[in-house]
């Protein structure tokens, strides 16, 4: 048995398949761990294939963590760019090793 969360059309889809499957709705924390658990299930698949699909995939992820959270994508894009602007970006892939 798999217990996970879904796209919003895959019920639908599934019953067109003829598939047998159980449904529940959940919110609030549940939804949010069930979202963690799906980015980070995006996030392994994409390690894998390198493919524009799967960032898709978690960029939809991302945004419904982002609106189960009650933020909005400007919100996060703002703080992304005043971050981008304090510390900078990813772009020139600096590696550090820290001595204590």
């Amino acid at each position: 048995m798999i217990i996970k969360l879904v796209r919003d059309k895959i019920p639908e889809i599934l019953e067109k398949e003829g598939k047998k499957f159980k449904l529940r709705i959940v919110q609030g924390e549940e939804k949010l761990k069930y979202l963690i658990e799906k980015l980070k299930e995006e996030i392994n698949e994409f390690e894998k294939s390198k493919s524009i699909e799967e960032i898709v995939d978690m960029l939809e992820v991302i945004e419904s963590i982002v609106k189960e959270l009650n933020y909005t994508i400007d919100q996060v894009i703002k703080l992304k760019e005043v971050k981008r602007n304090e510390r900078g970006g990813f772009d020139k892939g600096y590696v550090i090793e820290i001595y204590d």
